[in-house]
């Protein structure tokens, strides 16, 4: 069964990103909007709980990609988000029918299937190819050996910082592109043919396009020192065997991939110099600079996040942010020291047991940069040269994590060879007598030995992640944790290759499959009175919105029927429109970010500007008299608007839906 599953992989995961685009599945939390907008029954949820705390994902992301579905053009520039011309690339990982399509080709779903297909599309596609390529990826890392990347495999795809961040933050498609990117590199130099080099160079060149186009330096930075580790090891392994032959042919291929990248890059520049301008200008995250320091605990909290979809309550800020890969730290890093160390002593070399891992060597010495980042932080002048000013200590740690679990698979793999090799020459030099001798006294550690080492791993690992979090994990918990990593060390230990995967499988249900729910499509919204009444109305004639006294995310909702809003959620701030408000540029400082907008009408002669309950929560008070300025059309309000009507300024209700007006605004 395993090797038909192993065979077929490929057209397994097809089949299986078809059925979910066929019935519409999908792990967004959108039935949380139920709790909003009125009239809702049945969502669609099939199974799991809708995450609120990834509001990012069902309130902002995912409706961007719905208005731009729902309006159907797919633009580059689109007045949908903000009321005016706003940078959807750079906004949202909405799909854009554009040249530079071929950094999402996730979200190019929905322009084929429509919004139930697209987030089907967009969830599924991402989860299988994830999956694929990682356990391709680690295929490599541990020669063949599919037990280990399967575990491995599972350690990453479920992990908690994949699923928490599943949708948003492109922590995914960094994994992806730069995994895929040594892969393709792997099997450049395998290849004769130039035509199939060529093609390999241009892959590269949109890996590193695609890449450049996440656009979250946060993942991007840190995981570029990682894949550059792995680089440099796969270049050495090729030298070695002596693959590693570049001629002139191989100057034309670097020039296409540097090429493709680069033009890709500089189109991308070209069209989006005004957002991009207007971002690096913003308080947040324009302004952004991280020196790193202060983790210490926090290295070990992973172990808490077997029960993060399940229990929330008491966790230390919140649990999108608290999640990490299940890398079990330190271990992998002391096996790696050991195995290194030990092999020196023994004077090994070559293939198998080889003392000068280059992939471990690399990737101790990323994890070492990343720790002294983490727990000591850089001077200025480092963190800026080194680009992780860009990157919060907990967004390195998160990737600290990523590099953990390779180290510690590579290992794992490398022991396993080492160990055949040594049967081989038993077999050779003594016979089958020798072989079980060795077999059953040095095949792994001593069953004792490894029981004590599991034993203070898990006791150790298990008690500082319960100081870490000491509000959150009860003794109970701290139990089940200190059980499940013994489970877990024990059988790395042992060398159990299948039991260690199978061990996983049971482990990253908790970690990352439980995180999200299945939701099948999001017709509930689309058959929503309120949603209706608004498209009836914008259908009728379109005009720009606004929303009165509804604060996030119900001042996203003209955007599911692609209607034009002023305050909406704005990924950069529309400074012209604000202004005419703020002409002294006295309020700046609150407007000029990412935020979620709410605008309330009042009538006091002067309209102000305040910072919400939140960093990225923006409060509007629009005098009534200044409403003509934002060049609106309508407004959606929970007031009766009509008692501010004068000369010159006219209210007009055209529908309501419970507590819910709209209101057609004439300003004169």
């Amino acid at each position: 069964m395993g090797n038909i599953l192993y065979r077929f992989r490929w057209l397994i995961g097809a089949a299986v990103i078809l059925l979910a685009v066929a019935f519409g599945l999908s792990g967004s939390s959108i039935g949380m909007w139920a709790e909003y907008l009125p009239g809702c029954t049945d969502t669609g949820l099939l199974a799991g709980t809708p995450r609120s705390i990834r509001a990012d994902e069902w309130a902002v992301s995912t409706v961007c990609s719905f208005a731009q579905t729902y309006d159907g053009e797919f633009q580059y520039f689109s007045d949908i988000l903000r009321g005016t011309d706003t940078d959807m690339v750079l906004a949202s990982n909405a799909p854009v029918l554009d040249p530079v399509a071929v950094t999402r080709l996730f979200s190019m779903g929905y322009v084929l299937f429509g919004i139930n297909g697209g987030l089907a599309f967009f969830w599924v596609s991402r989860l299988v190819v994830l999956f694929l390529v990682t356990f391709e990826f680690l295929m490599l890392l541990t020669e063949k050996q599919k037990g280990w990347s399967l575990a491995g495999t599972l350690l990453v795809t479920f992990s908690g910082a994949v699923q928490w961040w599943f949708h948003t933050s492109a922590l995914l498609e960094c994994i992806v592109y730069g995994e895929l990117a040594v892969l393709v590199l792997h099997r450049y130099f395998h290849v004769k043919e130039l035509w199939k080099r060529l093609l390999y160079a241009l892959g590269m060149g949109l890996l590193g396009f695609s890449y450049t186009l996440a656009l979250y330096p946060a993942w991007q930075v840190p995981l570029v020192y990682v894949f550059l580790a792995v680089f440099v090891w796969q270049l050495l392994e090729l030298k070695q065997e002596g693959a590693l032959k570049p001629g002139p042919k191989d100057g034309a291929c670097v020039l296409l991939a540097a090429g493709v990248c680069a033009c890709g890059v500089l189109y991308f520049f070209s069209r989006s110099a005004s957002g991009i301008e207007a971002v690096n200008n913003t308080v947040y995250p324009g302004t952004r600079f991280v020196t790193g320091g202060d983790l210490r605990l926090e290295f070990f909290q992973y172990a808490n996040s077997i029960f993060y979809p399940l229990v929330q309550e008491g966790v230390a800020y919140n649990v999108c942010e608290q999640a990490m890969f299940f890398d079990f730290f330190p271990l992998g890093i002391l096996l790696a020291l050991w195995q290194l160390a030990g092999n020196r002593r023994k004077g090994k070399g070559g293939k198998d047991g080889r003392s000068r891992d280059s992939l471990l060597i690399g990737l101790l010495a990323v994890n070492l940069f990343f720790f002294l980042f983490c727990v000591t932080g850089f001077p200025d002048v480092l963190a800026r040269w080194t680009f992780l000013s860009n990157c919060p200590t907990t967004r390195v740690l998160v990737i600290f994590g990523y590099a953990n679990v390779l180290i510690l698979i590579r290992c794992l793999a490398m022991r396993k060879k080492a160990w055949e090799g040594n049967i081989r020459a038993d077999e050779g030099n003594a016979g089958l007598k020798k072989q079980r001798v060795t077999e059953k006294s040095g095949k792994q550690n001593p069953i004792v030995m490894s029981a004590v080492t599991a034993a203070v791993f898990a006791l150790a690992v298990g008690l500082l992640a319960c100081l870490c979090e000491n509000k959150y994990v009860t003794g109970w918990m701290a139990g089940i944790e200190i059980g499940a990593l013994f489970g877990l060390a024990f059988a790395m230990l042992r060398g159990r290759e299948k039991g260690f995967a199978l061990l996983c499988a049971g482990l990253t249900v908790f970690t990352g499959v439980l995180v999200n729910p299945i939701q099948k499509g999001a017709d509930f919204i689309y058959e929503n009175p309120l949603v209706q009444a608004i498209a009836e109305v914008n259908g009728e004639k379109e005009g720009v919105w606004m929303t009165d006294c509804l604060s996030y995310p119900m001042n996203n909702v003209p955007l599911f029927v692609g209607a034009s809003t002023i305050n909406s959620t704005s990924y950069y701030p529309d400074l012209e429109r604000w202004r005419l408000l703020n002409p002294g540029k006295q309020w700046e400082l609150y407007y000029n970010r990412f935020a979620h907008v709410r605008m309330e009408l009042v009538e006091t002669g002067i309209s102000w500007f305040e910072q919400g309950e939140a960093g990225d929560r923006l409060n509007v008070f629009l005098d009534i008299r200044d409403i003509g300025k934002m060049g609106v059309d309508y407004v959606l309000s929970v007031n009766d608007l009509e008692v501010y009507n004068r000369e010159g300024l006219t209210f007009t209700l055209l529908k309501q839906v419970e507590e819910y007006r709209i209101y057609q605004v004439d300003a004169g």
